[in-house]
């Protein structure tokens, strides 16, 4: 049995039409400490993947841009509690609030 030499392998592999896979969405959160997108801000922004950010004091409202992101509002720091959910597309530049909230999820 002959193997095939690194070379061989090497051509293969570079001519593979495979696509690379595009990030499901995009958010960015704005979360302020005033009822209408005012006051101090905190933001973040996520590509991909699911994550709790805890705000840095508790916030009262948020605007979100991107796409295809699910994100909800946890009344406690630790994405427990009572939760209000949205999604980027459906918050895309608006600003929802008043509404207290002690951190955030998002999954994008």
């Amino acid at each position: 049995m002959r193997l095939p030499t690194l070379s061989l392998l090497a051509s293969l592999l570079s001519t593979s039409s495979t696509t690379p896979l595009a990030p499901r969405g995009i958010a960015n959160v704005f979360m302020y400490s005033g009822d209408s997108c005012s006051g101090r801000l905190d933001r973040f922004a996520i590509t991909s993947g699911e994550f709790c950010v805890p705000a840095a004091e508790t916030k009262r409202s948020i605007r979100v841009t991107g796409s295809d992101c699910k994100v909800k509002m946890w009344s406690s720091a630790d994405c427990k509690g009572n939760a209000w959910m949205g999604t980027g597309k459906g918050m895309d530049g608006a600003c929802v609030g008043p509404v207290a909230y002690g951190s955030v999820t998002v999954e994008c």
